[in-house]
């Protein structure tokens, strides 16, 4: 999997060389979360272990012109994938992941730096309950106006206490008690992005299917007190997961994801939902038929514009590949190629469809084109094995195409899967990335080809 400098585009899509040049051979991983600084600089969260050559375990700051800065300084840095980076009002940085330590002290999947980068030994989450912290993975945070910190992911748990993919914290990192009441059973499945509103609303994006035992079809808003938002409808909600959330400054919000329907709607992988949840039908029609593939990451400019990014390679059938800009209406703006970094419909090796086999299914191979939904027959029943499949590899780089959803929940292996109102199998994500993890300095995932393509 390609990696390399992180690219800045103009204001018309067009690569910023001046900012490329001076990251100079950038990260040699994937990077998962930018935030922009009110000076300027740019915190980067990912898999890296280097930024041009120097040790920056999973962070880095660069200065605005893109050369890395050296005075932000992490020591050993994380131990494992930063998720989320969101930067508070005095300049203080909220980082989200997979890491259990920074700089080898204890920091369970959510820390704060301060502006220098060192770690802010004030902020902790063991306020209460057992001093656990988080039970799992956090995916995403988000600052309020106020200093608390909305905090979603694959936790079950906040220090021992139930707390079912999301939380808040005070702003010294203690669990804010009342909202977690006030959510009551919380989400019945992981949260992958959420999004604070002008009026303290919440946005909650992922793959749950009930909020407090109500449907809330992979999408829901939050009363700031955290009290399910009732008056947020989107009849029966998106067929699919949401990946990313973003709030105009009109209160419309832009959604994106693995899903292809809203309440039944085409909206492939993108939408607009106006203010009530309702589907803004306008923009889902200057849209066109969408984006080929899923969308992770969104951006409202000051001018309206959206920046979207994801694994699709087109947009309303236009070459788009892996970043583009809508226009505030919808419609295509520039898009822009982000060259050999950025995920692909093939394997670097050149096969473009692969076999997985997933410990959960042991002897089970399920094919199909990387990044794609296979669909199988009502009533579903378990994939055909495949003698004929080879091992072609490892991959350490879990972002291609999509995260592990059900390792990071019970830490067994499997795709993202859909499944039908009658309980039954309807539709089974292909990733590139498998079943056995391997104890190593990162993890192993084993890819196979499959003959029969």
């Amino acid at each position: 999997m390609g990696a390399g400098p992180v690219l800045a585009s103009g204001v018309d899509g067009t690569t910023d060389t001046g900012f490329t040049t001076n990251t100079g051979t950038g990260f040699n991983s994937y990077v998962r979360s930018v935030a922009v600084q009110s000076d300027g600089k740019i915190i980067v969260g990912g898999g890296f272990t280097t930024l041009n050559g120097v040790t920056a375990n999973r962070i880095a700051r660069l200065d605005a012109d893109g050369t890395p800065d050296t005075t932000f300084t992490t020591g050993t840095g994380f131990n494992n994938i930063v998720r989320s980076v969101a930067v508070q009002s005095d300049g203080k940085i909220i980082v989200g992941g997979f890491f259990t330590t920074l700089n080898g002290a204890p920091a369970n999947y959510i820390a704060r730096l301060n502006a220098n980068g060192t770690q802010d030994t004030g902020f902790t989450t063991t306020g209460t309950g057992d001093g656990t912290g988080f039970s799992s993975y956090v995916n995403s945070v988000a600052v309020q106006s106020d200093g608390k910190i909305i905090v979603g992911g694959y936790f079950t748990t906040l220090n021992g206490a139930p707390a079912n993919y999301i939380a808040r914290l005070n702003a010294d990192g203690t669990p804010d008690t009342t909202f977690t009441t006030n959510t009551g059973t919380g989400f019945s499945s992981y949260v992958h992005a959420v999004a604070v509103q002008s009026d303290g609303k919440i946005i909650v994006g992922g793959g749950f299917g009930t909020l407090n035992g109500a449907t809330a079809k992979f999408i829901a808003r939050l009363n700031a007190d955290g009290t399910p938002d009732t008056t947020f409808t989107t009849g029966t909600g998106f067929n699919g997961s949401v990946g990313s959330v973003a709030v105009q400054s009109d209160g419309k919000i832009i959604v994106g994801g693995g899903f292809t329907t809203l309440n039944g709607v085409t909206a492939n992988r993108i939408a607009r939902l106006d203010a009530d949840g309702t589907l803004d039908t306008t923009f889902t029609t200057n849209t066109g038929t969408g984006f080929n593939s899923t969308i992770r990451a969104l951006a409202v400019q000051s001018d309206g514009k959206i920046i979207v990014g994801g694994f699709f390679t087109t947009l309303n059938g236009a070459p788009a590949n892996y970043i583009a800009r809508l226009e505030s209406s919808g419609s295509s703006g520039s898009s822009g190629s982000s060259g050999s970094s950025g995920s692909s419909g093939s394997s670097e090796s050149g096969v473009p469809v692969f076999s997985l086999s997933f410990d959960s299914m042991p002897g089970v191979l399920v094919s199909g084109a990387v990044g794609s939904w296979v669909s199988l027959p009502a009533p579903a029943s378990p994939p055909v094995t495949n003698p004929n499949s080879t091992f072609l590899g490892w991959t350490t780089y879990e972002e291609f195409p999509v995260a592990i959803a059900q390792r990071q929940i019970d830490n067994d292996w499997g795709a993202y899967e859909v499944f039908r109102d009658d309980g039954s199998l309807q539709d089974v994500f292909i990733p590139a990335e498998g079943s056995a993890r391997i104890a190593a300095p990162e993890s192993l995932y084993p890819i196979w080809s499959d003959s029969s393509a």
